[in-house]
C-alpha cells in the first residue's frame, strides 16, 4: 500500500481554517452559526491593497523623506537582528468577502523574546515556551500532549524547527504561503531576514507613508507570483506595525471565484524593541491532565503496536460491545457523525468493505456514531438508509472515542488486530484509504501485522521533512518546503544548440497570436492540416498549413475559467468535437467542429469548488459510437464519465489526485482509458468505468501519460513521465499492462503546468513512429518507439506547445513559444 504521497502532502501543505481540510476537524457538532462580522472593504483603490483591519489607517502628516524603500527594509532588518528584547500582541485576521457574504476569521500571533533563550510564541495551531531552563512546546491539535526538554544556551530557528509536529503546528495557517515562520521570528533570529520575506518579490516601491493609531508609518510595497504584500513600518523605530500578505496562492487553494474579496493582514499590536519584557510572558504552568513528551507524535502514530484501551458500544438495539467480545477477530471502527459531510463519503465504502467480508465471522466493521445523546437512534438510520449503508451502527455514549483513542476529528479509521493491537489509525476522509483497508486485514486474517509499515511511513516522512527544516537553516531561507524545493530546482533556459541527427528547416513564423499556447493538429474531411493554438486561454486560433490565421474562435467561458489544453474525437457521424479545460479548473467545456459551444460540466459553476480538473480526454470507450467526456480530478473525486449531452455515465472514486488520462487499445481491440494518480500507480478502466488493471510504479511518481501506436501495428505504447524524486524528470516506455520497458533521463526541474509535455508524432514517413519529449529548460528530445535515443536539442527559448503535422506530405515540427509560433521541416541524414 503506497501512503507515502499523500502523507507528504498532509504534512507540507497545512492550512488551517480553509475550505482544503480534509476532515470535519472536530468530534462536536457544528454550534449555530454566528452572524457575520459587518466589514467594510476599504481598499486602497489606487494601489490595489487589501482591506484594513479596524486599527484604520490615515495619511501621515510628517513623511519621513530622502531614504530607498531598500534603505527602510534594511534598517528594520538591522534594528530586529540586534534588539535585546521583543514583544507584541500580534493577530492575523483573514477576511473573505464571496457572494456578497463576508466572513472573518482571527487568531494569534503573539511573540516576546529576551535574548539569549526566552521566547513565547504563540501561532496558529503552536505554543512553544522558553524560560530559559525548560523549553515546552505543544499543538492545540495534540491535547493532553507537551513537548519537554532542556533549554538550549542560545536559542534559535535550529530550536523552532526541532521538533517536526511543533514547527508545522507554528506554521499551521494561511500565512505559511508566504512565510513559514511568522514573520516577527524571521525577523528576529534569522541570519538574513529579508532573504525570506522577499523572496522571488520584484524590487520593492515605497508607496504613500500613513498612520496607524498614533504610528506614523512608511508603507513598502512588494510584488511576487503570489500577488503584492505590504510592510507598514514605524517612521522612529523602524519596528513592523502591520503586513498585508500576498493572497494569490490563497486564492487558488481556496478554490475562489475571481470576484471574491480576499485579504490576510498581520497587526502587530504594541510592537515594542529593546523595552523590558514581563517575566511571566515565559512561566509554563503543566496542565495535571497534560503528560510530558520528549517528542510530538499524533495519536495515529503513538497508538501503533500497542494494545487498545478497553471500551463499550452500544448497539441500536442497545447491545454493548466490547474490547473483550471481539477478541479474536480483526476489527475496523468507523468514526462519523450525522452532522459530518465528509462521513457521507467515506462510509459507502464502508459498505463495500462489509460486503466483501461479509461471510467471514473473524472480520468485525462497525460504524460508531459519536453523535450526542439526545440525537435520535432513528437520525442515524435514516442517514444511512440515503446511503445505502448497511454497517451496524454503534453509540459512544460514554465518549471513549476521545477517551481510549483520542479522537480530535472525523472520520477517524481504527483497524484493530486479533489480539486488541491497533494496527491502523486514520484520520482523514479519503475514501481510497477505506478500500486499502482490504489489504491490511487480509494480511492480519493470515497472521502478520501491518503496524511497522505504518510506523516506518511515518518516521520516514519525518525524516524527509527534518531534511527540508535542515535546507531551511542551510540556506537562511524559511518559506515553505514547496517553495524551497521549487526555488533549489528551478531550471534555466538553456542556450540554443542544433540537432545533432535531424535536419531542421525553417517553414514558417506566425507571430499574429498574441500568446500561443498549446498546439492540437487536426486533418479535417477534406484532408486538409488545421492547427488549432490556444490563446490567452479563452481563444482557439485556427492556422492553415501556411501558417496564416484563418479564425479566432472566441471561447464563452465563465470568468476566471480558461483552456489552456484541447482534445479532440470523432463521433459515430463522422464529426470532430473538441474538449477543453485549465488545470485546476472548475468546468470542462466542448465545442463542435464550428467551436460552437455543446455542453459544459458540470453546467453551472460550483457553489462548493472541487480541488479542480487535472485532465479530460474524449473517446468511445464502450463501442456504442457515441463519444463519452472523461474527467479527471485533483483531490478526491476521481474520474467521471460524462455523455455530451452532459449526463453523468459513472463515477469511479477509488483512486484520487488523477494528473493525466490517455486513451488506447489492448489485445482484442478493447479501448481503455489509462489515468496516472498519487497512488503511484497507473489505473486502466474500461468503458463501464471498472478499474481493469492497476499497476504500482516502484519509487517514482508517475505524473503523465501519453498513448499512440506509433508502429502502426494496432497495439498501443504508452509513454509516461515520473518523478523519482522532486526536480527529477524520467521518461518512461510502457506496455499496456503497466510494464516498464525503457527510461529516458530529461533534465532536472519543474516542467510548465500547462505545456503538453509528449506529443507523439511521426518525423519519418512509412517508418514507426517517436515521442516528442519537452525539457524543463527549453530542450526538445525524440525518442524511438522502443526508447532508443534519436536526437536532442535546445530550442533556446521557452517552449509553450509542440505538434507533429504532415504538411504538404512533409514531416513538420510545430513549436510556439512566448510571442510567436514557428514549423520546421523535418530532414533526416541519408543513411
Amino acid at each position: 500500500m503506497k501512503r507515502h504521497e499523500p502523507c507528504r502532502q498532509t504534512l507540507l501543505l497545512l492550512v488551517a481554517g480553509l475550505a482544503i481540510i480534509a476532515g470535519c476537524g472536530r468530534t462536536e457538532p457544528p454550534a449555530a452559526k454566528p452572524e457575520a462580522k459587518e466589514t467594510t472593504s476599504k481598499r486602497d483603490e489606487a494601489e490595489g491593497l487589501a482591506p484594513k483591519p479596524d486599527s484604520d489607517a490615515k495619511t501621515s502628516a510628517k513623511p519621513e523623506t530622502g531614504l530607498s524603500p531598500e534603505q527602510i527594509l534594511q534598517e528594520m532588518a538591522r534594528v530586529y537582528k540586534h534588539t535585546p528584547t521583543y514583544s507584541d500582541a500580534g493577530r492575523i485576521r483573514m477576511t473573505l468577502e464571496a457572494e456578497g457574504q463576508p466572513r472573518e476569521m482571527e487568531q494569534h500571533a503573539i511573540a516576546a523574546m529576551v535574548r539569549p533563550n526566552q521566547l513565547r510564541l504563540h501561532c496558529n495551531e503552536g505554543t512553544l515556551i522558553c524560560d530559559g531552563k525548560t523549553l515546552h512546546g505543544f499543538s492545540a491539535m495534540l491535547p493532553g500532549l507537551v513537548l519537554e526538554q532542556p533549554a538550549p544556551a542560545i536559542l534559535g530557528v535550529n530550536e523552532l524547527l526541532g521538533d517536526v509536529v511543533l514547527a508545522n503546528a507554528l506554521a499551521d495557517g494561511p500565512t505559511q504561503t508566504y512565510s513559514w515562520l511568522p514573520i516577527q521570528v524571521v525577523l528576529l533570529l534569522a541570519d538574513d531576514s529579508l532573504k525570506t520575506l522577499l523572496f522571488n518579490a520584484e524590487p520593492p516601491r515605497l508607496l504613500e507613508p500613513a498612520k496607524i493609531d498614533v504610528y506614523d508609518c512608511h508603507r513598502i510595497e512588494i510584488t511576487r507570483p503570489d500577488g503584492r504584500g505590504v510592510f507598514w513600518i514605524d517612521q522612529k523605530t523602524h519596528a513592523l506595525r502591520r503586513f498585508e500578505y500576498p493572497v494569490e496562492t490563497l486564492r487558488a487553494m481556496m478554490g475562489l471565484p475571481n470576484d471574491a474579496k480576499l485579504s490576510l493582514v498581520a497587526d502587530f499590536i504594541d510592537a515594542s524593541l529593546g523595552a523590558p519584557v514581563d517575566p511571566n510572558a515565559f512561566r509554563f504552568e503543566m496542565d495535571p491532565q497534560s503528560r510530558a513528551v520528549s517528542r510530538l507524535a499524533p495519536p495515529s502514530v503513538e497508538m501503533l503496536g500497542k494494545r487498545s484501551k478497553d471500551f463499550i458500544f452500544v448497539g441500536l438495539d442497545n447491545k454493548p460491545v466490547t474490547l473483550t467480545a471481539l477478541a479474536g477477530k480483526v476489527v475496523v471502527l468507523d468514526f462519523w457523525a450525522t452532522w459530518c459531510q465528509p462521513c457521507r463519503q467515506t462510509l459507502p465504502e464502508f459498505q463495500k468493505l462489509r460486503e466483501h467480508y461479509k461471510d467471514n465471522d473473524k472480520v468485525a466493521i462497525l460504524a460508531v456514531s459519536v453523535d450526542n445523546p439526545d440525537v435520535p437512534n432513528a437520525d442515524l438510520e435514516k442517514l444511512f438508509e440515503s446511503l445505502g449503508v448497511e454497517v451496524p451502527i454503534y453509540r459512544d455514549l460514554e465518549r471513549y472515542a476521545a477517551s481510549a483513542f483520542e479522537v480530535t476529528a472525523i472520520p477517524t479509521t481504527v483497524l484493530l488486530g486479533p489480539t486488541g493491537v491497533v494496527q491502523d489509525y486514520e484520520q482523514v476522509g479519503d475514501p481510497r484509504l477505506v478500500m486499502e483497508l482490504r489489504q491490511s486485514i487480509d494480511k492480519l486474517l493470515a497472521g502478520g501485522d501491518v503496524y511497522p509499515e505504518r510506523l516506518a511511513t511515518f518516521n520516514e516522512i519525518m525524516a524527509e521533512v527534518r531534511k527540508s527544516f535542515d535546507e531551511m537553516i542551510r540556506r537562511d531561507l524559511f518559506v515553505s518546503p514547496m517553495d524551497l524545493q521549487q526555488d533549489a530546482i528551478r531550471s534555466e533556459i538553456a542556450e540554443k544548440s542544433q540537432p545533432a541527427v535531424l535536419r531542421l528547416a525553417p517553414l514558417w513564423i506566425c507571430d499574429e497570436v498574441e500568446a500561443p499556447g498549446n498546439i492540437l493538429s487536426v486533418v479535417d474531411s477534406d484532408g486538409r492540416t488545421r492547427l488549432y493554438v490556444t490563446n490567452v486561454g479563452r481563444q482557439i486560433a485556427e492556422l492553415d498549413a501556411g501558417g496564416k490565421v484563418l479564425a479566432r474562435h472566441d471561447l464563452s467561458l465563465p470568468e476566471g475559467e480558461g483552456v489552456s489544453f484541447v482534445r479532440t474525437a470523432r463521433g459515430g457521424d463522422g464529426r470532430p468535437y473538441f474538449a477543453g479545460a485549465i488545470p485546476g479548473g472548475q468546468q470542462v467545456y466542448v465545442f463542435d467542429e464550428q467551436w460552437k459551444p455543446v455542453m459544459q460540466f458540470p453546467a453551472e459553476t460550483p457553489k462548493e469548488p472541487h480541488a479542480g480538473i487535472g485532465d479530460v480526454q474524449l473517446a468511445d470507450l464502450d463501442g456504442d459510437s457515441a463519444i463519452d467526456v472523461f474527467v479527471g480530478y485533483r483531490g478526491l473525486v476521481g474520474v467521471k464519465a460524462v455523455s455530451l449531452d452532459g449526463q453523468v455515465r459513472w463515477s469511479e472514486r477509488s483512486f484520487a489526485d488523477v494528473f493525466k488520462m490517455a486513451v488506447g487499445e489492448v489485445e482484442g481491440g478493447r479501448r481503455r482509458l489509462f489515468c496516472t494518480n498519487s497512488q503511484f500507480t497507473l489505473a486502466a478502466m474500461d468503458g463501464e468505468g471498472k478499474v481493469v488493471g492497476r499497476t504500482e510504479i516502484p519509487n517514482r511518481l508517475l505524473y503523465w501519460i501519453a498513448a499512440a501506436d506509433l508502429r502502426g501495428d494496432g497495439r498501443t505504447q504508452l509513454c509516461g513521465l515520473a518523478t523519482p524524486q522532486l526536480g527529477e524528470n524520467l521518461a518512461v516506455g510502457l506496455t499496456p499492462e503497466g510494464e516498464i520497458v525503457w527510461n529516458y533521463e530529461l533534465p532536472r526541474g519543474m516542467p510548465g503546468a500547462l505545456v503538453d509535455l509528449v506529443v507523439p508524432g511521426q518525423l519519418r514517413p512509412n517508418e514507426p513512429g517517436q515521442w516528442i519529449l519537452i525539457g524543463s529548460d527549453g530542450s526538445l528530445h525524440v525518442v524511438a518507439a522502443d526508447g532508443r535515443p534519436i536526437d536532442r536539442f535546445n530550442y533556446g527559448q521557452r517552449i509553450m506547445g509542440v505538434a507533429f503535422a504532415q504538411l504538404d506530405g512533409k514531416p513538420v515540427l510545430v513549436v510556439s513559444t512566448n510571442d510567436k509560433i514557428e514549423a520546421w521541416t523535418v530532414a533526416w541524414p541519408e543513411n
